[in-house]
């Protein structure tokens, strides 16, 4: 039984460079902070306070901030939670999480202001063009 406890233990863990799925201490707080900026934006996009969520959640706001700077790590539990009150998907917080934490990605102003200018569009063929169109901007090396 040792011997099979001392082989998992040297086989299994972030600092085994054999592991193909182990992360390092920075890959994991980039994803924290990545987690961290998907949930503020959504509170935000919604127009939720940190305090509305933090009532709904039960907890004080600055638990609230700390999940949002990605100092906290958030518990699948607690994320359920978030992406229920937010009315999202788990996976949402977790979706092209590089491009979040990168220097380009939106700011808030930015979302709110592609989001005023989608909700001002009078027909539904107008948002699917607009959709689209952004769409075909996300990867504009595919659309060569």
């Amino acid at each position: 039984m040792r011997e099979v406890m001392r082989t998992h233990s040297n086989t299994a863990g972030a600092h085994n460079p054999g592991n193909a799925g182990a992360l390092d201490a920075a890959a994991i707080a980039a994803i924290d902070r990545s987690v961290g900026i998907r949930l503020r934006q959504r509170r935000t996009l919604l127009g939720l306070s940190q305090q509305d969520v933090a009532v709904m959640m039960g907890m004080s706001f600055q638990q609230l901030q700390k999940y949002e700077r990605g100092i906290s790590r958030i518990s699948a539990s607690r994320l359920y939670q978030l992406a229920t009150i937010l009315n999202s998907r788990v996976a949402d917080f977790f979706e092209d999480a590089s491009a979040v934490s990168h220097p380009d990605a939106a700011t808030e102003m930015e979302v709110k202001q592609l989001l005023s200018a989608f909700l001002a569009l009078e027909t539904e063929a107008q948002r699917r063009a607009f959709t689209q169109l952004v769409a075909s901007m996300r990867h504009p090396a595919r659309n060569g």
